[in-house]
């Protein structure tokens, strides 16, 4: 399952990337949109080996958006929530098919894509949850959480709201940007 599921969601958008990319390297410009998974993101139950995929997908996107800027390269994802024959095999009970068949039709997630594929489109890096005419940006970051250089276990267990806390929170461009941006919270020079 895992070498199926890696094989389609991510060679794939790294096969069809690879072939587009020194074209658009050429032009000076182009757009790329993939296609993540909320179950990537925010996982799954009995879906590891697809969540683990379409996570991949994500990190692929990011990284991309990053290296194809300074070409004019924009590389998003839409994480779309519209019904199809996959969701036939994922959700036998026809009740539960029939809602979600009524709540995210595929035709509300094609704006999106026709949108980040156009030349309007200046944004990069982007993550999108579409699906029954909502669309809201995906944010990954991290919090302030607590700081001890002299961290245990036990610390960590005291801490743990703290830790857990969205306050102060920083999305990021990539990993290196979070530990630049956190780094001065451990020296004291930064709030953070």
């Amino acid at each position: 399952d895992f070498e199926f599921y890696w094989r389609v969601h991510l060679a794939g958008h790294v096969n069809v990337t690879a072939a587009a990319w020194p074209i658009m390297k050429a032009a000076g410009s182009g757009r790329i949109v993939m296609t993540g998974s909320g179950a990537g993101l925010f996982g799954l139950a009995n879906e590891a080996a697809y969540a683990a995929a379409k996570g991949a997908v994500h990190g692929l996107m990011r990284t991309l958006a990053r290296e194809g800027a300074a070409h004019g390269i924009r590389v998003n994802a839409i994480y779309p929530g519209g019904v199809s024959r996959m969701h036939e095999e994922a959700f036998p009970d026809p009740a539960v098919l029939a809602m979600m068949r009524g709540l995210m039709p595929p035709e509300l997630v094609a704006p999106a894509i026709v949108w980040l594929a156009s030349d309007a489109c200046e944004v990069t890096g982007q993550a999108l949850s579409v699906w029954g005419g909502r669309i809201a940006r995906i944010v990954i970051g991290s919090g302030r959480g607590y700081i001890d250089r002299a961290l245990t276990p036990e610390s960590i267990a005291a801490h743990w709201n703290e830790i857990a806390s969205p306050e102060g929170l920083f999305e990021p461009d990539d990993g290196i940007a979070d530990v630049a941006h956190w780094q001065g919270a451990l020296t004291g020079d930064q709030e953070g």
